[in-house]
């Protein structure tokens, strides 16, 4: 069986192109219904597209696409600065946009100067982010363990042990060991 990515005007049903034609594609989710059934399966969406000439035919549908593209988030544009760096002797002008000193630094979540000034900055982390990079960091580790083959023999022998702890076999499956003696017939 193969894969369908077929899209079509919700309004004109014309057939649209992905690569060739200008469409807005739209979700509107039913809030009323999500605040009383949070994990409603059944919940209904309005899925579609809108073609671009759909879109210059109906002037309010227009208007109300470009104000939701303008609602959007603004760029993040944040400035880090060293307020003390007109008083540091070691205060250099940094080449990175956005930063005045070339010193600053950051080491996970703080941020501080390289030069061992006294004082830091703790940024909020996200959980997810931090464990993505945990996650980087172990499987560099590993694979730098994983090249020596002595490594990597040890390895499969641990997994092979962990696999056969975790082996189910059901009662029905276990043999004893000792053979039971013949019953004798009447």
């Amino acid at each position: 069986m193969g894969t369908l990515d077929e899209h079509w005007c919700s309004m004109c049903k014309r057939r649209l192109d992905k690569k060739k034609d200008v469409y807005v594609e739209f979700e509107i989710v039913d809030t009323e219904k999500k605040k009383k059934f949070p994990i409603s399966l059944h919940q209904k969406k309005l899925k579609g597209n809108i073609c671009s000439d759909c879109i210059k035919m109906n002037p309010e549908l227009k208007k109300a696409i470009e104000r939701m593209l303008k609602a959007g988030n603004p760029l993040f544009k944040p400035d880090l600065i060293c307020r003390d760096a007109d008083k540091c002797e070691n205060f250099k002008p940094s080449k990175t946009k956005g930063v005045n000193c070339e010193h600053i630094a950051v080491i996970k979540d703080k941020i501080y100067c390289k030069r061992s000034h006294v004082g830091s900055l703790k940024l909020p982390r996200e959980k997810a982010e931090v464990r993505r990079e945990e996650a980087q960091i172990m499987m560099k580790m590993l694979n730098r363990y994983v090249a020596d083959p002595n490594v990597k023999k040890l390895m499969k022998t641990i997994m092979l042990k962990k696999d056969f702890m975790n082996f189910y076999s059901p009662p029905s499956a276990i043999v004893s060991e000792e053979p039971e003696a013949p019953k004798e017939e009447k």
